[in-house]
């Protein structure tokens, strides 16, 4: 998951090591967890948007115990938890980041922070529940997602029925532990969705597909691989190959070679968009009137 700038920081806001020296009237503040003045957070009382690159265990209850209370953004990499209990006091979070914390698995503390829009939690320990999101009404960004070479493991996603203003959600390099993707299809105000489709079976993939026409098209679109200088295109034609993640162990199609098998998988995938949207409709409230 690439990781979106914080509001309200700069892109060259420097990396602290040190608070000292530092203005206690700043408003952004970008600093390593692991300062031995760490404790000074707690002066900063004019932050609105934090940054905290390494927070040990040593550290994790001075930042729980900060009270900063104009602060509307905050992002911890790196930090030595089991759960979210440290960020539960920061009640006027409206965008929290979580990244790289692989001993983090629960998400317990995130129910207390209603006025969230934006979470985006990535690359953490195997998640065991997402229940304390469903208190998060006002949540319209989600990013549950895994590192460059890391699959991030997640239960259920029963609980984002319980979100409707979900606008955007991102699932990339994430596997669900029941590959039930149907709570997707019911959040009527998606209208971006990101996801790494070899993760999922075909079926699971058209359901989504049949609730959100946006989706379908952004899966079904045949966008060039080899578009570099000296790529080196198909193997026998050389011509450019496209990309299609409908299968899981083939990528690149080659229009030219494999122009027949291609339309073919595509075609099948369309009859299985087709059944399901008949099933959405068949299930439909007021169907059977």
């Amino acid at each position: 998951m690439a990781m979106e700038p914080m509001p309200g920081m700069a892109a060259d806001e420097p990396l602290r090591t040190t608070l000292a020296g530092v203005g206690r009237d700043a408003t952004a503040l970008w600093v390593d967890g692991t300062a031995k003045d760490f404790a000074a957070l707690a002066e900063f009382a004019a932050l609105s948007t934090l940054r905290i690159h390494r927070l040990p265990r040593r550290h994790v209850p001075v930042l729980a115990g900060c009270r900063l209370p104009l602060l509307t953004a905050l992002s911890v990499r790196h930090a030595d938890a089991g759960d979210l209990q440290f960020v539960a006091d920061f009640a006027t979070l409206e965008a929290l980041v979580v990244w790289q914390c692989p001993k983090l698995k629960r998400l317990d503390g995130l129910e207390r922070l209603t006025r969230l829009t934006h979470l985006g939690l990535n690359d953490l320990g195997a998640i065991e529940s997402l229940a304390p999101l469903a208190a998060l009404g006002e949540l319209r960004v989600l990013g549950l997602t895994g590192g460059i070479w890391t699959t991030q493991g997640l239960p259920s996603l029963a609980t984002l029925r319980e979100l409707p203003k979900l606008e955007r959600v991102n699932l990339i390099g994430a596997k669900i532990v029941d590959g039930d993707l149907g709570p997707l299809c019911d959040l009527k105000h998606l209208n971006q969705l990101d996801l790494s489709p070899r993760n999922f079976e075909p079926a699971e993939l058209a359901r989504v597909a049949a609730a959100h026409p946006f989706w379908r098209r952004e899966l079904l679109t045949l966008r060039d691989f080899d578009t570099w200088e000296r790529a080196p295109g198909c193997k026998k034609c050389k011509g450019r190959r496209k990309i299609l993640f409908l299968r899981r162990k083939k990528l690149l199609w080659c229009p030219r070679c494999e122009g027949e098998k291609l339309a073919a998988l595509l075609a099948d995938f369309e009859r299985l968009v087709e059944e399901k949207q008949r099933e959405r409709e068949a299930s439909a409230p007021g169907a059977d009137s």
